[in-house]
């Protein structure tokens, strides 16, 4: 029985997008301790720099295409415009990546000393294999929006088990022979994107109808992409852009400890990114099968689900980061629960907006979502100039927090006077969870006991905190979640 259940799970379009997010995370994760240990953590840090660098340029070559595709080919598996809207968009974000690198000519690596990378990453070759990670990113991204907007989930967990297996045997090869380096690391991840792309496109192509055309809108379409493109940048400042300034006021290591701050709350993200995946998809569906109440009680049921993994999962981060992150970077490091606890709730609240954009992007085309996108851009990482001088890396923190507050009060509101006249969670739910939560995390905090050896105090602190979670959960799934699907 037990072993039926599993493969049901693992057989269902949901439990393949978490095992897909599992390896890309755990790939991640081996990552830290290799630059870490054997470079130290300024290593950690110039790589999380470079990386955020690359991810800028993304949604400025990729055009905003991926939703552009979604809006025209949601659901349809064999139209004739697919493949010739994707050939499009694949040549639209070669040319502006060709654009961007000419112009980077120019600037050199003036930028990346501006930014404070480390010496030896300052070099025009760098710069260079930096857009060049943009542009294989950005296609594979936008192959993964083509798949996801035909429902295509076998061969996007395919194309994404790639990426994950080869990066992960890539720098499993790197360190047995001990050539672990950020110059190697950087080409593993290349590579792996390489790969991917690679095989998606083969099995794109090979795929034969009897016509195939552009529609007679493409124009239209790519235009429309524009919004998203300026939003994504907008996205890309509000979710990595800290890094860069944390490393232009405050060094590579002090980079360092808030990207693996960053990649241990990433888990909320990942446990997020399967729920957003089918939740676009699956609000179009229902609004066009019976309107807008049917839309409401599908975003409330994914985000529900979110919220029970996610709480789970971010107490637990915020409870072990010392110790966890003292042993991933080689280091003795104190005092950041408060700063993770921050970083935190920032992108639970970035999450939780996911389907008032969702319905945003339905109703406006994305117009005012690019408003709001740019309004928090600016606040964020503008207020952020400001205060970390004065308070570091946690006054970054609260001033992106208050960003993301600002973005889903802003959300909310306009959703709301578009109709989606509703709360997005079942607020008696949601209180439980949030007890469960904090009175988990503030007992496992209290009962702490801090050794020298940071797999023992790892473990005491996950162990108190998953078992008084877990008595609150039973409670839940007993006498309160039948209760909420009855009524849903």
């Amino acid at each position: 029985m037990r072993t039926s259940l599993i493969k049901k799970v693992l057989a269902s379009d949901l439990g393949q997008r978490f095992l897909v997010e599992g390896l890309a995370r755990g790939t991640a994760f081996m990552l830290v301790p290799l630059l870490s240990w054997s470079m130290g953590a300024i290593a950690w840090g110039g790589y999380s720099q470079t990386i955020s660098l690359s991810f800028a340029f993304v949604p400025l070559v990729s055009a905003g295409l991926g939703f552009s595709l979604i809006r025209s080919l949601a659901g349809e598996r064999n139209s004739v415009h697919a493949v010739p809207l994707l050939s499009l968009s694949i040549g639209i974000i070669t040319a502006l990546c060709l654009f961007v690198a000419a112009a980077l000519l120019f600037c050199g690596p003036s930028i990346l000393a501006f930014l404070s990378f480390p010496d030896f990453l300052v070099t025009s070759l760098w710069l260079g294999l930096i857009v060049l990670l943009s542009w294989v990113s950005a296609v594979d991204a936008v192959i993964q929006e083509f798949l996801r907007a035909q429902q295509n989930v076998p061969l996007s967990v395919r194309l994404q088990l790639i990426t994950a297996v080869v990066h992960f045997g890539c720098l499993a090869l790197l360190s047995l022979s001990g050539s672990v380096s950020i110059h190697t690391a950087v080409g593993a991840l290349l590579l792996a994107r390489i790969a991917t792309v690679g095989y998606g496109l083969v099995v794109v192509y090979r795929v034969k109808l009897a016509e195939q055309r552009l529609p007679a809108n493409w124009r239209r379409l790519v235009i429309s992409g524009i919004p998203f493109m300026i939003a994504g940048l907008a996205e890309w400042a509000s979710n990595m852009g800290d890094r860069l300034l944390v490393g232009y006021f405050l060094g590579a290591e002090a980079v360092a400890l808030y990207s693996a701050i960053l990649l241990l709350l990433s888990l909320l993200i990942a446990c997020g990114a399967p729920f957003w995946w089918l939740l676009f998809p699956a609000m179009v569906s229902a609004e066009k099968s019976s309107g807008t109440d049917l839309l409401i009680q599908t975003a409330k049921r994914y985000n529900l689900d979110y919220l029970c993994l996610a709480l789970a999962v971010g107490g637990l981060v915020v409870v072990v980061a010392e110790p966890l992150l003292s042993l991933m970077l080689d280091m003795k490091v104190s005092g950041v629960t408060r700063l993770a606890l921050l970083m935190a709730l920032a992108l639970l609240f970035n999450q939780l907006t996911t389907a008032w954009e969702y319905f945003l992007v339905l109703r406006t085309g994305g117009k005012r979502l690019m408003v709001v996108a740019l309004l928090v851009s600016l606040l964020g990482p503008g207020f952020g100039i400001l205060v970390a001088p004065l308070w570091g890396v946690e006054g970054i923190a609260a001033v992106l927090l208050f960003a993301r507050l600002v973005a889903s009060a802003s959300f909310g509101w306009m959703a709301w006077q578009l109709g989606f006249q509703d709360w997005p969670l079942a607020k008696g739910e949601t209180f439980f969870l949030l007890l469960a939560v904090t009175v988990s995390s503030a007992c496992a905090l209290l009962i702490a006991v801090d050794t020298s050896d940071s797999v023992e105090s790892v473990t005491f602190r996950a162990s108190a905190f998953v078992v008084i979670y877990s008595v609150f959960l039973l409670a839940w799934w007993k006498f309160i979640r039948q209760e909420y699907d009855d009524s849903i």
